[in-house]
């Protein structure tokens, strides 16, 4: 199997199958990745200065590897116009 970094990616995803190819995972995969994502995320509540609480909803450990391929491999390719 090709590693992500050596294949073309497109400036469109236009399915489910074609994200999967992209990520090197079977489309199945995906599938029930995105049917359990409520379930893919903890919840951290964190001590704030002035007393009041912060949540942070952080992802397990598979769903934040499958969230930095995209970032790494994908989205930090897109050049975006200055601000």
């Amino acid at each position: 199997m090709k590693r992500i970094t050596d294949q073309k990616i497109p400036l469109s995803i236009s399915s489910r199958g074609e994200l999967a190819s992209i990520l090197g995972i079977r489309e199945d995969d995906l599938a029930g990745i995105i049917t359990q994502v409520p379930n893919l995320y903890r919840e951290i509540k964190l001590d704030k200065k002035d007393g009041s609480i912060r949540t942070i909803n952080a992802p397990l450990d598979g769903l934040k590897r499958l969230q930095r391929k995209i970032l790494d491999n994908y989205l930090s390719r897109i050049i975006l116009p200055p601000c």
